[in-house]
């Protein structure tokens, strides 16, 4: 498989960028019980093993707020627009069974909470990983096929690793309704007239 470690970089499959995000050891604690406490407390039933509720960003607006204001910062500087849509924690452990999948959103972010291991971050189609360095976030298109790069049982028992994604939708302004049925109004007139 192909390892990719740069900050910003361009595949020919989409835009990745990455940034650091640095916390305190009591900011990344905080992250870890809760993350800890709704896998054991409020189950996800019909998805990976451990993995929390979607609704993070809201359950936990204030005790986040550390977090979610950095990446949304970051995400910002990509996409004035963006707005969190989900949020939610995985844990990866000997059980791992994440699969490649997508999302509806406009971008996805994986922040890598603990991670020992970087050579185990995202794997993006099929077989490009992404490092997952810890204290990092990567923010990349929800449309570009992704998972959790499983971990080996035996590799992961002693390497739990913990990452909370952040899916990002665009917002959009009555002024942006606007502009954009206009522009397809004017689109539409110059192409019946032809």
């Amino acid at each position: 498989m192909l390892q990719i470690h740069n900050t910003d970089y361009h595949l020919g499959v989409g835009n990745f960028n990455r940034f650091t995000i640095s916390l305190t050891d009591e900011e990344r604690n905080i992250l870890l019980k809760t993350i800890d406490y709704e896998i054991l407390s409020d189950p996800m039933l019909n998805v990976f093993p451990h993995q929390t509720k979607s609704n993070m960003h809201i359950k936990y607006e204030k005790e986040w707020s550390f977090l979610l204001n950095k990446i949304t910062e970051c995400m910002h500087t990509i996409d004035k627009k963006a707005s969190i849509s989900t949020c939610w924690g995985n844990v990866s452990k000997e059980d791992n069974r994440y699969g490649e999948h997508t999302h509806k959103s406009a971008y996805t972010c994986v922040y890598y909470l603990q991670n020992n291991l970087p050579e185990y971050g995202t794997t993006i189609y099929k077989d490009i990983i992404l490092k997952g360095t810890q204290g990092t976030c990567v923010i990349m298109s929800g449309k570009i096929p992704h998972s959790v790069t499983n971990m080996p049982e035996n590799i992961a028992r002693d390497n739990t690793r913990y990452s909370i994604a952040i899916d990002y939708d665009i917002v959009m302004t009555e002024t942006d309704v606007s502009n954009y049925l206009d522009n397809e109004r004017k689109r539409f007139i110059e192409e019946k007239n032809k």
